[in-house]
């Protein structure tokens, strides 16, 4: 990504998949508007690998230009996610995973509560999650979320999910280049802010009496990036003015979700086919793992 002021490049940001808007967030996890443990706790680990790949520039055009598609490395993601029923209709959740400021550290990301309710083959359930203070001061995000379950009587069950997610991302301490002398130009302290609405719906179609069962999910998601300059010190360029970023992405998602009685395993792999904006994403191949 790249911020432009006045005819002149002010800052080059490696561009990477935007995280506010897409599907490898534990959040945005294939999720079940029923309860799927028994006993009081549950564990699951998420595990997301992404390939590396070739992404076209930013929307927002550099000058002079500048090589029209950029590499993005390989990259893996890994987070913790723990359940603890509170009541017949109540669960605490935590997640566990890389902090919002992406600096490598591993804390508590998010901490939510999930209620549920059931009428005759059919399964409703909201979730409100928030990012706690006290993993990262300067952030602070609400994540909400409905879904819906029904179920056949042929071994067949849709899911429906839809939400809505704010953050804002605190302060980042970015050091601005120069591309044709390589001179430090600026130095910028950058907060971002993003919305993003998301939806899923998913198909399972069971094959043996413990509902294992082949999945295919239809995915979307758009949203908004505010990025505002706080403190600024010049060196050769004007100020960069404030910047906002928007796109919207849809995925398929194809795996298989294996259910025993004290784990539930679900290997999937997801490829993009409707890109639009500042999303950018490539083909994620991911495996999800439930202690129950």
């Amino acid at each position: 990504m790249t911020l432009t002021g006045l005819g002149t490049p002010l800052l080059d940001i490696p561009t990477v998949a935007q995280p506010w808007i897409g599907f490898s967030d534990p959040l945005r996890q294939p999720e079940s508007a029923s309860r799927d443990f028994s006993n009081r706790f549950s564990g699951r680990t998420f595990l997301v690998y992404q390939p590396g790949y070739v992404l076209p520039a930013s929307s927002i055009p550099p000058t002079p230009p500048t090589p029209s598609h950029k590499p993005v490395p390989k990259a893996y993601q890994f987070a913790l996610r723990a359940d603890v029923g509170l009541s017949s209709h109540l669960d605490l959740q935590g997640i566990w995973g890389q902090t919002a400021m992406r600096n490598g550290r591993i804390g508590l990301a998010w901490l939510g509560v999930k209620y549920y309710l059931q009428s005759d083959h059919k399964h409703f359930a909201f979730r409100l999650a928030i990012q706690p203070p006290f993993s990262e001061s300067s952030i602070s995000g609400v994540d909400i979320g409905g879904y819906t379950e029904t179920k056949y009587r042929n071994m067949f069950s849709t899911e429906f999910a839809m939400g809505f997610r704010y953050q804002r991302m605190g302060l980042s301490d970015e050091p601005l280049v120069n591309p044709e002398t390589g001179h430090r130009m600026q130095h910028a302290l950058l907060r971002r802010s993003g919305k993003s609405i998301h939806a899923s719906r998913t198909y399972r179609f069971a094959f043996d009496p413990a509902a294992s069962n082949l999945f295919i999910s239809l995915k979307a998601s758009a949203g908004n990036m505010d990025i505002l300059p706080i403190e600024v010190r010049n060196y050769e360029s004007p100020s960069p003015k404030p910047i906002k970023e928007q796109g919207g992405l849809m995925s398929l998602e194809i795996g298989l979700s294996l259910l025993r009685p004290a784990w539930q395993f679900s290997p999937y792999f997801r490829i993009p086919i409707r890109q639009t904006g500042a999303a950018h994403d490539a083909i994620r191949l991911g495996a999800n793992l439930q202690l129950r």
